[in-house]
């Protein structure tokens, strides 16, 4: 890749030119979950106080911070600096020393005179948002997948399974199973995620708790509004990412809706624990603006051509799907 870069590279031959070809490329973006961008760039991990490879945010205590505008990003040039350190060390122990100090390890990445992760190390909306704070908010906070009902009864769950059964959506809209939240329903992908969150779960939600219905007592119903609200947030968050056209002004709704959800989780919920996801998921607003809609640069196509390698017939002979694929 830095030769590519640096002095162009001949191509022998191509379908439309026979004689060869001068190019150059480069890498524009790397987009994967959180623990595999942490390994690929080298830096600290998730777990970490250097818990964002976007911005200077540190310590985990500070997952919940929604002052977006005071975070600044990280200099590619100071973190390329610290590497080269780490690469030059010539003790284990300062090597530990300068990552513990400043998160980061030396990576061939850094051979590219252009690289700059703050910006092309890319957060993946269906990591982070479908299979990170939707799983999340519907398993541990609505508790619609497990047998603990903190918040809300049964009967919300049978509802949803109700809307999902008797709800006709266009042929393109992709399923769910109609009884999620069984373990007979097996694994949850993140278009179900995503369908389940943008569709079933709010209308579902909003027949039960929303306006005009009853409840045992005015301070039950506040709370499942209030639950109800905070909810919607993460639906329209969710259904402005996955829109496939972005402009400037869905991209700042975006993040003013993901900035008021992550400010009233525990005010909701005061036991729960954020996660690197809920800072995380503001970034997502840069990409936005960087490369424009998530369609184009989301992980469901790798995701799908993963499944399909993994289903071709190799007759358990490693090394031989290539020739399977050709």
């Amino acid at each position: 890749m830095v030769d590519s870069w640096e002095r162009d590279l001949k191509l022998s031959k191509t379908a439309c030119y026979p004689t060869g070809w001068l190019t150059c490329s480069a890498v524009a973006l790397a987009v994967c979950d959180l623990p595999a961008a942490r390994h690929l760039a080298s830096l600290a991990g998730t777990g970490s106080h250097f818990y964002c490879s976007a911005c200077n945010c540190y310590h985990k205590t500070t997952y919940g911070r929604v002052d977006f505008e005071h975070w600044e990003l990280r200099d590619k040039d100071r973190l390329r600096e610290f590497a080269e350190q780490w690469r030059d060390a010539a003790m284990t122990s300062k090597r530990g020393r300068l990552f513990k100090d400043h998160g980061v390890h030396y990576s061939e990445l850094w051979r590219l005179p252009y690289w700059d992760p703050s910006r092309q190390l890319v957060i993946d909306p269906m990591h982070c948002i479908l299979e990170g704070l939707v799983q999340h908010h519907t398993h541990n906070l609505l508790s619609l997948t497990t047998k603990e009902h903190r918040f809300v009864s049964p009967d919300v769950l049978i509802r949803v399974q109700d809307v999902i059964q008797e709800m006709t959506v266009s042929t393109w809209f992709g399923s769910v199973p109609s009884n999620f939240g069984s373990t007979s329903a097996g694994t949850i992908k993140a278009d179900e995620w995503r369908s389940l969150i943008t569709v079933y779960i709010p209308i579902a939600l909003i027949s039960l708790w929303g306006a005009d219905t009853s409840h045992p007592s005015d301070e039950v119903g506040t709370l499942l509004r209030t639950i109800l609200d905070h909810t919607m947030e993460l639906v329209c968050a969710v259904y402005l990412v996955c829109a496939r056209t972005a402009t400037t002004d869905r991209a700042h709704a975006y993040r003013s809706h993901i900035a008021r959800y992550v400010a009233n989780l525990t005010k909701i919920h005061p036991t729960f624990a954020l996660r690197p996801n809920h800072h995380a998921t503001f970034h997502i607003y840069d990409y936005l603006l960087l490369f424009g809609p998530a369609h184009s640069w989301w992980c469901f196509h790798f995701e799908r051509l993963i499944g399909i390698l993994q289903r071709l017939p190799v007759n358990h002979k490693s090394g031989e799907s290539l020739w399977s694929v050709s």
